[in-house]
């Protein structure tokens, strides 16, 4: 109770304050995802000039305070831009990720934390369950993963509803996997590995974007010979639902061709290692 008063009387007291400090985090963001880009400099200096401006104005009105408050508002939120990775399914992108993972990047799977929502106990079980019903239920209370693919991937509004079901959750475990990696722990190789990534809120955290693309017919024979047991006509329905790699080069900051051999697309990856 006496913490919610002090928040309350610090807003009813001093309102500009606090929207200064509201200001701060978005801005610093916005300034160290546009230094990532090329062709950023001109607004990453008129981010930084708003900033000062910013603080100018605090320090003339003697508010020293707000200022020291800032600074790790600043320090925290321009840390929380990383390097992101997407590209359609079989694409290359879980060979750019480990090839990233072996020079020393922490790499936040969005794959991995989709599967992890589809346990029993996660937060997203439940709304899943009460959307598909329980005959997607195995007999150890687990998803039928292979079942939620064959229903969504061949029904437009049954694969958005499973969105619905699991972006939200995804995008917070993602905020907070940045936060612990790049301010808890203070690393500076951090990369989001990320399948649907355009028109989505974590474009806000991502700079620069890489894109990796492949031909479709080679997407799907790397897709058979690595997953038998998904008929092709299903995986060609999933390639279908994705943003297409015409959208997403013309999007993207880095684009990678993996339409070569895999030893030289490695040779590619590892040559882009030092400029993230």
């Amino acid at each position: 109770m006496v913490a919610e008063r002090t928040v309350l009387s610090l807003i009813t007291s001093h309102p500009g304050d606090v929207l200064c400090l509201m200001l701060f985090a978005p801005l610093a963001l916005l300034q160290s995802k546009l230094q990532r880009r090329k062709g950023g400099k001109l607004w990453t200096a008129a981010v930084a000039a708003l900033l000062i401006s910013l603080e100018t104005f605090l320090y003339i009105n003697g508010r020293l305070i707000v200022i020291l408050l800032s600074l790790p508002i600043i320090v925290c939120s321009r840390r929380m831009c990383v390097p992101a990775i997407t590209g359609g399914i079989g694409s290359g992108k879980s060979t750019l990720a480990r090839v990233l993972a072996d020079n020393g990047y922490s790499v936040i799977d969005c794959d991995a934390i989709n599967r992890e929502l589809l346990l029993p106990g996660s937060p997203a079980y439940a709304s899943i369950i009460r959307k598909f019903g329980a005959g997607i239920v195995l007999d150890n209370g687990e998803i039928d993963r292979a079942q939620l693919r064959e229903i969504v991937f061949n029904n437009e509004a049954r694969r958005l509803e499973l969105n619905k079901c699991l972006h939200k959750y995804i995008g917070l475990r993602v905020i907070w996997n940045i936060f612990k990696y790049r301010v808890l722990l203070w690393r500076s190789r951090v990369v989001l590995d990320v399948p649907l990534l355009y028109n989505t809120p974590l474009v806000f955290v991502s700079s620069p974007v890489v894109v990796v693309v492949s031909p479709v017919e080679s997407r799907l024979e790397r897709l058979m010979a690595r997953d038998g047991t998904v008929p092709r006509a299903t995986l060609q329905n999933i390639i279908k639902a994705q943003v297409s790699d015409d959208v997403l080069c013309a999007w993207g900051d880095i684009i990678l061709d993996n339409s070569q051999s895999q030893e030289e697309f490695v040779e590619r990856v590892e040559s882009l290692v030092a400029t993230l």
